[in-house]
């Protein structure tokens, strides 16, 4: 199989339940084809096989957009949790991947569920779509808090990459950006928006200061420059961590802990980062093919990700 085709089993593993522990859950809460703007929901039942009534403890999820609401909180043995997971699509678009993680008083590991759906485009996007309805509600957790006081190359790859591109590649709904001087034209897109695109700046509803706005235009001035040499950490922390999150759990893109990544293999990654997804924040990252890293960063950061 293709390290595409692997990643794809990762992101959409069938709907056979598997065991955490004595519980049994479905891998998956998958919603098929919808359309952008639909807000889904289903409910997901967890047999509790453990012997004991346990209670609910705690209900996370890994993006804004995803909600988890209990039933009931507790649990006897041989009966359901039922949770009621919901799912808002508004400004989503493609294949999206979000976790849900499920705690209970006396156990440590969460049981972990993924929720998925494969958001089509409203036949008339902007006749339906606000721009700036990202910056608001559920959708913030995503689109607002992972570049709050951040610049730079940082700022771009949480709050732009997405669209345009982590290597600034560009991406079927937003252009390349290649280095070019600063000019008005560029700053009054990026603080007032242009079509699908919202306005970033704070006097026109996003979330960004002029000084944030500043070192975007500075940035896109230059080139991107090959990474540094450095532990394959700092790798994740540089170009990763603003996708799938600080501790690997996901956000905008799917969680890539070593257990998430069990069916690739360190191979198997190592040929995704080389390859690619298809998709603009995950390019091919290897120097050869406009990326960033070197056959032997990929090596090591491969390594990295899949050990546990």
């Amino acid at each position: 199989m293709s390290p595409k085709g692997l990643w794809a089993l990762l992101l959409c593993c069938h709907l056979a339940p598997h065991l955490f522990g004595d519980w049994k859950a479905p891998r998956e809460v998958d919603f098929g084809t919808v359309t952008m703007g639909q807000k889904l929901s289903r409910e997901l039942k967890i047999e509790n096989g453990s012997g004991n009534t346990l209670q609910l403890r705690d209900l996370r999820s890994s993006c804004g957009c995803t909600t988890v609401t209990p039933l009931q909180h507790r649990v006897p043995n041989g009966e359901h949790l039922s949770l009621l997971i919901r799912l808002d699509t508004h400004q989503k678009l493609g294949l999206i991947s979000k976790s849900v993680l499920v705690y209970f008083h006396g156990t440590s590991a969460p049981i972990e569920t993924t929720v998925s759906a494969n958001v089509l485009a409203p036949s008339v996007v902007h006749a339906k779509v606000d721009p700036q309805g990202i910056f608001r509600g559920d959708c913030r957790i995503c689109h607002v808090d992972p570049g709050l006081k951040k610049t730079g190359e940082g700022l771009f790859l949480s709050s732009c990459a997405v669209c345009h591109g982590s290597l600034r590649q560009g991406g079927p709904y937003a252009p390349a950006l290649p280095p070019l001087p600063s000019s008005d034209l560029r700053r009054e897109v990026i603080e007032k928006g242009q079509g699908a695109m919202p306005g970033f700046s704070k006097a026109h509803g996003g979330p960004l200061s002029p000084d944030q706005i500043d070192s975007l235009m500075a940035l896109l001035e230059k080139k991107l420059e090959p990474s540094k040499e450095k532990h394959p950490l700092l790798i994740y922390e540089e170009w990763c961590l603003h996708c799938h999150g600080d501790r690997r759990h996901g956000g905008i893109g799917p969680p890539i802990r070593p257990q998430d990544l069990k069916h690739l293999g360190s191979e198997g990654v190592e040929k995704l980062l080389l390859e690619g997804l298809g998709h603009p924040a995950m390019p091919d990252w290897h120097l050869d093919e406009g990326g960033v890293l070197s056959s032997r960063q990929i090596e090591k950061l491969a390594r990295f990700l899949t050990r546990p």
